[in-house]
């Protein structure tokens, strides 16, 4: 019980510290949500939460790396070498994934397609239920009631219209 103590005494600066800097990574992560979304509620973007969610881990990337030297030691620069080299790694596993988001968001911000057109990609034509810009795919009910998972990067030739049209 002794020692339990000690190691409280020897430590309780780094617990405090890191106590700290979650509750204001919590705080900050919180209040600019809230203003992002105000902001992004203004505009004519279809789905805005992605660009919530980037800040989110931004804002807690940015609250680990300054914990990290004085509670555990740990310098960040090598922690955030390491997460660049893996971080191209995965990018390049991931290619197909990262160009259906890219796509996404061009689709949203260019105002490409809206729920409710007639699209007609690869032969399937159907009607958009949701335009998740910033995601990888749009959602596609055709004729016979099915929905379609439609990838964003696939489409190179996206025919959008509110009347009815033939394949491309």
């Amino acid at each position: 019980m002794d020692q339990i103590l000690q190691w409280f005494e020897a430590n309780a600066g780094k617990i405090i510290f890191l106590l700290v800097a979650i509750v204001a990574a919590l705080l900050i992560t919180k209040g600019l949500a809230r203003v992002m979304r105000k902001v992004l509620d203004r505009t004519d973007m279809p789905s805005a939460s992605i660009f919530i969610n980037i800040m989110r881990v931004l804002v807690w990337i940015l609250a680990a790396s300054i914990v990290l030297q004085p509670v555990f030691g740990i310098s960040p620069t090598t922690l955030m070498t390491a997460l660049g080299v893996g971080g191209i790694a995965v990018s390049l596993g991931l290619k197909d994934t990262v160009a259906n988001v890219i796509s996404g968001f061009g689709l949203m911000l260019g105002k490409v397609i809206q729920p409710g057109d007639l699209v007609s990609v690869a032969g399937t034509a159907g009607v958009v239920r949701t335009s998740r810009g910033g995601r990888r795919w749009c959602a596609s009910a055709t004729a016979t009631r099915w929905s379609y998972p439609i990838p964003c990067s696939t489409p190179r030739r996206w025919r959008s219209s509110r009347r009815p049209m033939k394949d491309a």
